[in-house]
């Protein structure tokens, strides 16, 4: 992404200061060590399916889910037809996600649809893009720098009053993430309990950062 910066910075004649860079650095390797930590979390994860239940342990912390109580499963699929993830929910608003981190995972996805039988609903989707792709990211870096700079040279030349407007819409999408996260716990519903505090940071630094930019716009 950082070469999509400088090219579409000189393109568009926008130069970018080295703050700029260095503030699009550090975000970049906060990123990096949160996907990190997740990743390596979700390595270290085991499912043991038996007769009545799934456990899941990671560490541990362990956590049991009764199939008898499976309401409904989702299959998320690769574009090569390799299961990605298995989404499960309960009677009991308990929601299991399995991301498939190892080869031969449909094995375990079988096996969870035969034990819970033809009454449970199973529905598919397809990825329509290879997310696994070596060059998908680095390709994905060019669009997304060529709409923050042009989103960026867009609101220099905008008036004081719409950019305070974009500025509380930026905010509120902002805070709504920072909600879900805390709400639903993306990261801990796939790499179990332990990490539920990755959670709340990450819905916490976001909250700050909505009530930031609202403030921003509040007194510019």
């Amino acid at each position: 992404m950082n070469v999509g910066i400088l090219l579409w910075s000189s393109f568009f004649d926008y130069p970018i200061s080295i703050y700029g860079y260095l503030l699009i650095i550090i975000a970049e390797l906060f990123l990096g060590t949160v996907a990190s930590h997740f990743f390596n979390s979700i390595s270290r994860l085991r499912i043991n399916i038996s007769d009545g239940q799934i456990k899941k342990m990671n560490g541990k912390l362990s956590e049991e889910f009764l199939l008898s109580g499976i309401r409904s499963i989702k299959v998320k699929r690769r574009t090569n037809g390799m299961t990605r993830e298995i989404y499960i929910n309960f009677d009991d608003q308990k929601e299991l996600v399995i991301t498939a981190f190892e080869e031969g995972f449909e094995s375990i996805e079988n096996l969870i649809i035969s034990k819970v039988g033809s009454s449970v609903p199973v529905r598919e989707i397809r990825e329509m893009v290879d997310f696994d792709h070596p060059l998908f990211y680095s390709i994905l870096g060019f669009p997304i720098s060529l709409v923050g700079i042009l989103l960026m040279k867009i609101l220099t030349g905008v008036s004081l009053l719409h950019l305070r407007y974009v500025l509380f819409a930026m905010s509120g999408y902002v805070l709504l993430i920072g909600i879900y996260f805390i709400i639903k716990k993306p990261t801990s519903i796939r790499s179990g309990r332990r990490q539920v505090a990755v959670d709340y940071m990450l819905g916490l630094i976001m909250i700050c950062g909505s009530i930031f930019l609202f403030l921003v716009g509040l007194y510019r």
